[in-house]
Formats: C-alpha cells, structure tokens, sequence
C-alpha cells in the first residue's frame, strides 16, 4: 500500500472517530437533554400561569368587579393551556420511572383546580348578576363593606358570601398545587441533572476508546514505515561521505521503495557524470590557450578601433562648434526681426488708436453741437421767461397793494366784532342776574343767557384771532413791498445775462465747425497710417517665418551632430568596456583552469565502482559501507584512470556522454 494511502486511511479513520463521537454525543446526550429541558420549561411556564391566576384572583376582590372578573377568566384559560401542554409531554415522562411520577403527579392537579375554577366562577357570575340587580356600584370592596356590615339585601348577602368563600377555597387550592409544583419541579430537574450527568460519561468514554484505537492505528503505520526510512537514511549518510559505490534494492511497492529506486539510479547517473567532468577537465585547458591566443589579437583591433573613432569625434566637435556660431548669427538676425514686428505692430496699434480717437472726438463735437444748440434755445426761452417773470411780478405786487387795502377793511370789521361781543357779553350778565332774581321761573332765561355769554366769548375770541392774522399778513405784504425793488432788479440782470449767454453760443457754433473740418482730415490720415502700417506688419512676418525655418532647419542640423557626437562618445565607451571585458575573460579563463584543477582534486575523492552486495542493516547502515570502502580501497582511483583514459582515447565520445549526462539532469 502507497504511503499516501496510508496516511489518508488514517487521516480518515481519525475523522470518522472524530464524526462519531460528535455524533454520539449529539444522538445521546444534546438531543434529549434538549427536548427534556423544552418540556421541563412547560412545567415552569404552567407555575408562572398558577402565579398569574392566584395574583388576578386578589385584584378581583379589591378592583373594578367586572374588568378583574374578564381578566381572571383570561388567567384562567391560560393556566388550563398549560396544563394541557403539560399533559403533551413526550421526552420527559419516558426518561426515568421517578421523573414520570412526577409528571403524573402534576397532571393529577389539573382536575381538583379544574374543578375549583369551575365553581368559583359559576359563584363570581352569580354575584355579578345580584350587584346588577341589587347596586349601582361595581367596586369590588364596596359590596364586600355591605356584606360584612350586613347592610345587603339578602340575596346579596347569599351571592357574596359564596363568593368569598368560594375564593378562599380557590385560593388554598392554587397555593397547594404552587407548592407541590415546585416540589416535583426540583425533583425533575435533579434528575435532569442526573441524566446530563450519565450522558457525559458515556460520551466521554466512547471518544477515549476511538481516540485510544487511532493511536494505536497510527503506530503500526509509523513503525512500517520507519525501518524503511532508517534504510534510505543510511545510503544517505555514505553519498554524504563520497562513497557512492553501494546500492540497496528494497522489494516495497510503496513511496520508499520508490524512493530508493530513484536513489539507486540517481547515483548511477552521477557517477557517469563524474567520470564525463574529469574527462572534460583536461580539455579546458587546451580551450584556455586558444582563448587568450583570442583575447590578445582582439585587443589589437580595440585599441586600433578606439584611436579611428578618437579622430572622427574631434572632427564631429569642430562641426558642431561651427553649426553653434551659425546658428547664434541666426538668431540675431531672427530676434532683429521680432523687434521690427513689434515696432509695426506699435506703430499699427498707435494710428489705430488715432483713428478711434478722431472718431471719438467728432462725436463728441457733433453730441456739444447739439447740446449747445439745445442750450442757446433753452437760453432764449429763459430770456423770454425772466421777461414774463417780470411782467408777472409787477401783476402780483399790484394785487399785494389791493389785498393791503382789504385788509385795513377786516380790521376795522374785527373792531365792530369786539365790540358786539363786549355788549352781548354784558347783556347776558344781566340776563343772568335777572333770571336769578325770578327764581324758577327764570331758569330757562338763565339757561339762555348762559349760551348767549358763551356764544359772545367765542365771537371775541374769533376777532381776537383774526385781528392777529391780518396783522401777521400786514407784516409779510410790507416785507414784499421792501424786495419787491429789489426783484425788479435781479430780473432786470438777468434778461441782460441771457442774451450776452445767446451771443457766446453763436460764436461757439462757428469754433465747433472748424474743429470737425479738422477731425476730418485727421481721420484720413489715420486711415492711411493703418492700412500702410497693415501692410509692413505682413511682409514682417513673412520674413519673420522665413527666419524661423531655417532657425528651426540649423537646431535640427546641430541636434544631429550632437547624436553623432554623443554616439561616437558611447562608441568609444564601448570599445573601452570590450577592452575591460577581454581582459575580464583573460582572467577568468584563468580562473576556470584553476577551477578545472581543483574540480579534478575534489572529485577523485568520490568512490564510484557499483557495488550490489546487499541491503543496508537497519540497526547499523554505516557498516555496510565502511566494509565495502575496506575490500577495495582502490576502486575509486581505478575509476578515475579509467575515466581518464576514455577521454584521452575518443574525445568525441566523451563529448556526446556529456551531452547525455547534461540531458540526463
């Protein structure tokens, strides 16, 4: 059998115990440990409902009687669902006698607390239907007030008092079944525990008996195979000492009996090989002679070479040098060129600039002509309207001496209305006076006088304010009267400016004719400048383009010459490396000979004559081989002069065994 199939026989045999104690334990212990511990939590989930109800069954006698009542009929269903649950168990009655007790033991329960509930809630419906009848009120310790003070009907007494006793029994009933569940809850899950318990050790025993035979598997394969290896580690040790005369057949149709084989033959084809370098060794030297014969007469050319390619590059270095002179010339001449366009273009952009301007300017005087004319007739409706000022002014002060007139009327009118006044004033005092003297029957006169005396203080007070205006407005007609003089002037003046304003815009218009003429012809000649100025900015770049070509055509001709120049300089390079690499070579062809010598020491060390004398001694391989070294101490030497020899004889055959020998490798 193949080692490889060995070692998957028993990687597998390990894996299998592996699956299966995994499987043994899941089978055994984690399935119906699982199973028992989801039907042990239905007995705490039926203990926590039990809770659940005993809790509701209090809050009904101290809460909302019909709302705790619907509440405790939900309790109540809950609890008979886990009972029910309770009575599905599968997995936990069937794990041992003691714990299948206890389940019957729980299941007895359900029919006493079926029971009690049953009758609690026949008496809870009764007494919800006497409160009904009886009260208005459905709190729960209201009636429970009325039943224990006796103050209750007698049907409500009768209802109540059943109830409460009824819930006395339910209650002691549900405590009862609390505590024998959590009785024969803690002696299911100590055997729960038991059983978990027991698994374990079964499980752990049966992975320590796989694991035990695996080991056991495991070494016998290592024991077969070790003698084998010991076998090959033993011809390994004599190839470490140059002996490789010995071979070892081994009769195993497995990896190491392979291996032996190809070790068998691995030293046949290296003892060929030895045979072939020794007889190749002499021939090195005979190559080493015609190689340095080689390297003289090729250095003979470098250096021949080397002093040719000297002479052209001083004459590339002389070309260039001249190409670099040409081509400064020409760029002067090229930077003469762009200074003359940048002057046409200068002097192109100034009579440019000239033309815009002109043009400005004659808008310009064509926009003053118009707003000057504007002027001039503005002006001479100012004159007109400084004119009419005057006449109207002279309208207006005349109404100002007829209003001066009219009011020396409203104050001598205001006069009159102080004085009316001042007399109503005193006839209603008497009025009042009289009316005071008849008592009651004059109420109604004092009642009027009253109104006449009010009626004359406000007409005082009118003339009073109307004799201060007209004096206010007797004051601003006599401050009229004083500039009014003073008017008359200021218009006079300016009719007299407006028209010496009108005479300086006639001789304006005859200045802005003259200065248009003028823009005129220099617009003409502007025009002229940019057109000639157009045409020598052309004919500069033509011959700035010229320029450029053949600036462009001398960087191109010294581009290449610095090529050249740079190439014979690598060339040169070169020849310096070929010298440098022929005498390299001259040296290590010296070295190689050298090498060849010592090659020849090292290998006449190595034992090559075949030996099949037997097998290795598992208990000593180092015997066998110091015993064949002992019987023929000079096959190694025999083997090399025989080697020898065959080389000296027919080196063409010695050629082609290397030939082999390499494709061999």
């Amino acid at each position: 059998m193949k080692i490889r199939a060995k070692l998957i026989l028993l990687i597998i045999s390990v894996q299998i115990a592996f699956v299966a104690a995994i499987g043994l334990y899941m089978v055994v212990l984690l399935q119906p440990i699982g199973e028992i511990n989801s039907e042990a939590a239905e007995i705490d989930n039926l203990r926590s409902r039990m809770y659940l109800e005993l809790l509701q069954l209090h809050k009904l006698t101290t809460g909302q009687y019909t709302v705790e009542l619907d509440g405790y009929r939900a309790a109540v269903t809950e609890t008979r669902r886990a009972f029910d649950a309770v009575g599905e168990l599968e997995y936990l009655p069937a794990a041992n006698d003691t714990i299948a007790r206890s389940v019957v033991a729980i299941q007895r329960l359900e029919r006493i607390i079926r029971s009690n509930q049953d009758a609690f809630l026949a008496q809870a419906e009764e007494l919800l239907a006497t409160v009904e009848r009886e009260v208005t009120f459905t709190r729960s310790f209201m009636f429970r007030s009325l039943v224990e003070n006796r103050d209750a009907s007698p049907a409500l007494a009768e209802a109540g008092g059943d109830f409460y006793r009824g819930v006395i029994r339910l209650v002691d009933s549900l405590e009862s079944s609390l505590w024998v569940l959590q009785d024969q809850g803690d002696i299911i899950q100590d055997e729960i525990s038991l059983i978990e318990r027991r698994g374990m050790q079964i499980t752990l025993g049966v992975i320590v008996l796989l694991v035990i035979v695996s080991t056991l598997f495991s070494g016998l394969l290592s024991r077969s195979m070790a003698g084998s290896i010991r076998k090959i580690e033993g011809q390994l040790r004599l190839m470490s000492q140059g002996d490789l005369r010995l071979r070892c057949r081994q009769n195993r149709r497995d990896e190491l009996g392979e291996l032996s084989m190809h070790i068998d033959e691995f030293l046949e084809r290296i003892s060929g090989f030895i045979g072939t370098v020794q007889s190749e060794s002499a021939r090195n030297l005979q190559v080493r002679e015609r190689i340095g014969e080689s390297v003289r007469e090729t250095s003979a050319s470098v250096q021949e070479i080397q002093g040719n390619s000297a002479s052209i590059q001083g004459n590339i270095g002389r070309l260039d040098t001249a190409i670099r002179e040409v081509v400064a010339e020409n760029q002067s001449v090229l930077q003469g060129l762009r200074d003359t366009l940048q002057m046409i273009q200068d002097e192109a952009q100034m009579a440019s600039r000239v033309d815009s301007s002109a043009a400005g300017m004659a808008e310009v005087l064509q926009e003053t002509r118009r707003v000057t004319d504007e002027n001039r007739i503005a002006t001479e409706r100012l004159e007109e309207t400084s004119k009419r000022g005057a006449a109207q002014f002279g309208r207006t002060m005349q109404a100002v001496d007829e209003i001066d007139q009219r009011i020396g009327d409203i104050t001598n009118m205001s006069k009159v209305i102080q004085d009316i006044a001042a007399q109503t004033q005193l006839l209603a005092m008497n009025a009042a006076i009289e009316a005071a003297h008849a008592g009651d029957r004059g109420a109604g006169f004092a009642v009027v006088a009253a109104e006449i005396r009010k009626l004359a203080e406000q007409s005082a007070g009118g003339s009073k304010s109307i004799a201060e205006a007209v004096q206010r407005i007797m004051a601003a007609i006599r401050q009229a009267n004083e500039t009014s003089a003073d008017m008359q002037d200021v218009f006079s003046e300016l009719t007299g400016s407006v028209g010496e304003v009108s005479e300086r815009f006639q001789g304006l218009f005859a200045s802005i004719d003259r200065i248009q003429s003028s823009g005129n012809e220099i617009r003409e000649v502007s025009a002229r400048l940019v057109e000639l100025a157009g045409n020598s900015e052309q004919q500069a770049h033509s011959m700035h383009g010229y320029a450029e070509q053949v600036h462009g055509q001398m960087d191109t001709v010294s581009g290449v010459s610095g090529e050249v120049a740079a190439g014979m300089e690598e060339i040169s390079k070169g020849i310096q490396g070929i010298t440098q690499e022929m005498l390299s070579l001259g040296d290590q062809t010296e070295l190689m000979a050298e090498i060849s010598q010592l090659m020849d020491q090292e290998l006449g060390q190595f034992s090559t004559r075949t030996e099949f004398g037997g097998c290795l001694d598992e208990d000593d391989p180092g015997e066998a081989g110091e015993a064949g070294a002992a019987a023929d101490p000079k096959a190694a030497g025999d083997t090399n002069d025989a080697a020898e020899a065959g080389a000296d004889d027919n080196p063409d055959d010695a050629d082609e065994q290397n030939d082999i020998s390499a494709g061999q490798a």
